[in-house]
C-alpha cells in the first residue's frame, strides 16, 4: 500500500512537468532520467488501477444490495432494520 501511495506522489509531482511532453521533444540531459521514471510509474499506476478497477465496481454493488437485504432484528440503536445510511452513520462515528 505504502509504495502504491509512493507511486502516486511520484506520478503527481512529475506530471506537472511532464503531462502532454511528446517524446520527441529534446529534453535537457538533466530532465531526461525524470522523464523516464515519469513514464515508467506512469505505466505502473494505470497497470494497478486497472487491476483494481473490477474491486471498486464490486464494492458499489455491495452498497447497493446492503438496500435489499432484509433483516429481521434489531439493529445497536434499537431500530428495525438494517439502512446503509444508518450504518455508514455508526461507522463515522467510531
Amino acid at each position: 500500500m505504502r509504495q502504491t501511495l509512493e507511486k502516486t506522489r511520484i506520478l503527481r509531482d512529475l506530471s506537472k512537468k511532464f503531462d502532454g511532453i511528446d517524446a520527441a521533444t529534446t529534453l535537457a540531459s538533466s530532465e531526461k532520467e525524470s522523464y523516464e521514471l515519469y513514464l515508467k510509474v506512469k505505466e505502473e499506476v494505470a497497470a494497478e488501477l486497472e487491476s483494481y478497477s473490477s474491486y471498486l465496481g464490486q464494492m458499489d454493488m455491495i452498497a447497493m444490495m446492503m438496500d435489499q437485504v432484509p433483516y429481521n432484528g434489531w439493529d445497536c440503536n434499537g431500530q428495525n432494520g438494517l439502512h446503509i445510511e444508518r450504518f455508514a452513520k455508526m461507522e463515522s462515528n467510531r
